[in-house]
């Protein structure tokens, strides 16, 4: 008969409530920052609607993967997501500023994706120059 010593499925259920927990908080917090800045419900729409749709497809590419959701997942999976949110207000934010300067909705779009989009591509680039054996 085997008797478990140290049982870890009880930290991993409780990480992932944990997870769970600050990813609503999060998603609360930027609604919020987004309407208290800018001041428009249509404003905050864009990652209002973004971060549900994301959420399940990273957990999907997850799963073909083969990854499993322990702690170490948990933690880029929420990294992930933060770094959505963010380039996320900083686009919304562009877009916004170039509006108030006389631009229509589409060319301030089309121009803040052509200024903003390399710095969002680049981020991943920036992991990459880590000395570790790992990367």
């Amino acid at each position: 008969m085997l008797i478990p010593v140290y049982d870890r499925s009880v930290s991993i259920v409780n990480s992932i409530t944990d997870v769970q927990w600050t990813l609503y908080i999060a998603f609360a917090l930027v609604v919020i920052v987004i309407f208290l800045f800018l001041g428009r419900a249509k404003d905050t729409l864009i990652p209002a609607v973004a971060l549900p749709i994301v959420d399940p497809h990273h957990v999907l590419v997850m799963w073909a993967l083969g990854y499993s959701l322990d702690n170490l997942s948990l933690l880029a999976l929420t990294l992930a997501i933060g770094f959505l949110v963010d380039d996320a207000i900083v686009f919304l934010e562009n877009t916004v500023r170039r509006m108030e300067q006389g631009e229509t909705a589409l060319q301030a779009t089309f121009s803040s994706a052509r200024e903003i989009s390399f710095t969002i591509l680049a981020r991943p680039s920036r992991w990459r120059r880590c000395s570790c054996r790992w990367c």
